[in-house]
């Protein structure tokens, strides 16, 4: 084991005259006898030298003692997990640990946090890729907190706390916001790399293994998704809808990254006129278009706007290739119904605006009884 890991940080603040005594022990490992031996004598010569003044126990010995208790506790789940009694703990056995000491995750989750704990200590230690991890390795985990209920249960509440659909699953414009808030806005070429780095699955959803991910690849930080819960007091109280994949925003533009997404607009807003632009992340004109077309679906708020990339997965491409048969990027296409009913290639504001005026109802046209003068205003507004 590593000697007294946790206590060493706490020893080289309060007593610095002694903390080498302990900094050594962490080079290499020793019994557990030899171990505490070690550590007896230590703080008994420091003892001796620590003048009480009648005010009892100090406070860093009571600091080293509680530690001492809690490496021993760790030693005692160690031992108990190592099934084979090889002195090492491999990924089920540490996914069985996981699951005495953290009630109420789902076994896909515990799975996922013995991977990510492993590939952790190989990191840490700079190690060989293992499947399996060491006692000094397992202390280091649990002192940082990554094995610890109370930890990953902050973890959930933050994954809870950006899913506002309340369905389980995080889409797309819900990672948008998400770093909106953290003051980190994303361009859709980030946002499609997110979800092309972390939706291992592909189903154009991030659930909660691959949220935690984030973290473990440092995309996220839990300090600053705290800020963020504070900045959220209400979590989602609504009834949960686990078939609601997308929720668009009228009034700006919808990213998405699966076909399922895709079908539940049309299903649910199907009486609405829906824009779809399907691009390409390497696509120049594409990302020249992007703003300007943020302005159209801020300017024709009763018709939903969407985005998706071809190449961002499987499901997407299918979309691009398959279903909508895209000659070019980017490619408009305007549904009502489920049904296209209008498509033209190219990013041409001039096309953009033709199409919305030939495809809008009257009543969803908000300058269908314009005059010449309000329709120049609105040209120029749209940058016609």
């Amino acid at each position: 084991m590593r000697c007294l890991t946790s206590s060493w940080g706490h020893l080289a603040v309060l007593r610095p005259d002694i903390s080498s005594k302990f900094k050594r022990h962490q080079s290499y490992r020793c019994p557990p006898a030899r171990c505490q031996k070690s550590v007896d004598e230590s703080l008994g010569s420091v003892s001796s030298r620590q003048s009480l003044g009648g005010a009892g126990i100090p406070e860093w010995r009571r600091t080293v003692d509680e530690d001492r208790a809690l490496v021993q506790q760790w030693r005692e789940l160690f031992h108990e997990a190592d099934k084979d009694g090889n002195g090492v703990i491999d990924k089920q056995e540490l996914v069985e640990l996981l699951k005495t000491t953290n009630n109420g995750l789902q076994d896909q989750t515990l799975d996922f946090l013995a991977e990510m704990a492993i590939a952790k200590a190989n990191n840490t230690t700079g190690a060989e890729e293992a499947d399996h991890i060491h006692f000094k390795e397992y202390c280091v985990l649990m002192h940082d907190g990554l094995l610890v209920e109370g930890k990953l249960q902050e973890y959930l509440r933050a994954f809870e706390a950006v899913d506002t659909s309340g369905n389980g699953l995080i889409g797309a414009n819900e990672i948008m916001d998400l770093f909106q808030k953290l003051g980190q806005p994303l361009k859709s070429e980030k946002l499609a790399k997110i979800m092309e780095d972390f939706d291992t699955d592909q189903n154009g959803q991030i659930d909660f293994s691959e949220f935690l991910n984030m973290f473990s690849d440092q995309l996220l930080d839990l300090q600053a998704m705290q800020e963020y819960l504070r900045m959220q007091p209400k979590p989602f109280d609504g009834e949960a809808r686990p078939d609601k994949l997308i929720e668009p925003r009228l009034g700006q533009v919808n990213m998405f990254f699966g076909e399922d997404e895709l079908n539940a607009i049309l299903q649910e807003y199907g009486e609405k006129l829906v824009v779809v632009e399907a691009s390409m992340t390497w696509c120049r004109p594409c990302k020249g278009f992007e703003r300007p077309f943020e302005k159209f679906a801020k300017a024709y708020e009763n018709a939903v706007f969407m985005k998706f990339f071809g190449n961002a997965n499987e499901n997407t491409k299918h979309i691009f290739t398959t279903r909508l048969k895209a000659p070019h990027t980017p490619s408009f296409y305007f549904l009502r119904k489920g049904t296209v009913i209008h498509s033209f290639t190219g990013a041409n504001k001039e096309k953009l605006e033709g199409a919305m005026q030939t495809c809008l109802l009257p009543e969803e046209n908000p300058v269908a009884n314009a005059n010449s003068f309000k329709m120049q205003v609105w040209r120029s507004n749209l940058g016609l």
